[in-house]
């Protein structure tokens, strides 16, 4: 029961005020979503009868809080033993970015057509976009190294975990990365600075935020974002005391 006043949310450091009925309905929401058949997190053992025996890490977080300069050094970090796992989406490149290295850029259509002959492992439709992991983008790199890197939003994280994880047989593990913002005021400035999204854009991402937010005890880690320099570091500690 809440009390008469607020709800405490310690894992994340905030208060929840029950006046606030929009972060009480998020809250809510995502408890419910988070909890249905959900496994428990640690270090999750992937399905071996798919043909899986390498390490999958998952980096995940609100957008903005650096997961794609963090993940795009940890690949260049590790070129031997390290592999992307590309995802797809139907929103348009940003600039830099290029088809088939940073996503698989598809239109509509073709996204559709791709979900209804199943292969996608994962899909949700984020920020007005649809971003998909393909199964063939994981099952068809297992021989080439013994660890892939994801990364996906959190509710895609949410649900790749639990497919990995209800499974019997085990061969390689499952390693969850949350990263969380310093506070809802650095992320908004870091979304403002990076110029890629609209007012209105950046106004739904923060929504989207504070709803994520409420995920993080689910991961096999969380990391409070301070510096990059310091993210890194403890990214890359984790990945060094997990890879094969």
């Amino acid at each position: 029961m809440l009390g008469p006043t607020e709800l405490e949310i310690s894992s994340l450091g905030f208060l929840l005020r029950q006046t606030d009925l929009v972060s009480l309905g998020y809250y809510l929401s995502y408890q419910a979503w988070f909890s249905v058949d959900l496994p428990s997190l640690t270090s999750k053992r992937v399905n071996q009868s798919s043909g899986m025996n390498c390490n999958l890490f998952i980096i995940s977080g609100p957008a903005g809080v650096g997961k794609t300069t963090l993940c795009d050094r940890l690949l260049s970090d590790h070129q031997s033993d390290l592999k992307r796992v590309i995802t797809a989406t139907t929103r348009k490149p940003r600039v830099g970015e290029e088809d088939g290295k940073d996503y698989y850029f598809l239109d509509r259509q073709e996204f559709e057509r791709k979900k209804r002959q199943n292969e996608f492992l994962e899909n949700e439709r984020i920020h007005g976009h649809e971003y998909g992991v393909l199964r063939e983008a994981i099952q068809g790199t297992l021989s080439d190294v013994p660890n892939l890197l994801l990364n996906i939003d959190v509710k895609g994280a949410r649900t790749i975990q639990k497919a990995f994880g209800e499974h019997s047989g085990h061969s390689g593990n499952l390693v969850s990365i949350f990263i969380s913002p310093e506070s809802m005021e650095v992320l908004e400035e870091r979304l403002r600075n990076r110029g890629t999204d609209s007012v209105s854009e950046i106004d739904r991402r923060l929504q989207t935020a504070k709803q994520e937010l409420l995920a993080a005890r689910f991961f096999s880690y969380e990391i409070r974002s301070e510096d990059r320099e310091k993210d890194y570091c403890r990214i890359r500690q984790i990945y060094l005391e997990n890879r094969k």
